[in-house]
């Protein structure tokens, strides 16, 4: 048995063995829904660049949003200051990231961001 992530634009959402390809979209599903193998992704998860990312769990289930997103904005301050300390522009993503964490703590913004991966050679 193969197992294949159903997307809906960037979101995983289900999980469906098949025994072989089963193409996209998938039986069932309808474009823009896509069938990616993965052993691991499930509901939850994103699809990004044809990368899946985990979802963030957060273990600051009970501080208001805001406050998450200000401790995650202070997390990644050591991301930006790595890029600078090696002379390298802040990555793109990490500044949509970081500008996304903003608009949580301004209230224009009401879901938390997924974090990037960490930029290489920094």
């Amino acid at each position: 048995m193969l197992r294949y992530a159903i997307i809906d634009g960037t979101d995983v959402i289900n999980v469906i063995e098949y025994e072989s390809d089963p193409g996209n979209p998938p039986p069932g599903f309808e474009a823009p829904i896509i069938a990616v193998q993965s052993d691991s992704a499930g509901p939850g998860w994103a699809y990004v660049g044809g990368e899946f990312i985990k979802p963030i769990i957060s273990d600051l289930p009970s501080i208001p949003l805001t406050e998450q997103a200000q401790t995650m904005l202070a997390k990644s301050d050591i991301t930006a200051l790595r890029c600078l300390s090696a002379g390298v522009a802040v990555p793109p993503e990490w500044q949509t990231y970081r500008s996304m964490l903003r608009a949580v703590i301004l209230g224009k913004q009401t879901t938390m961001p997924v974090q990037p991966k960490f930029p290489e050679g920094t």
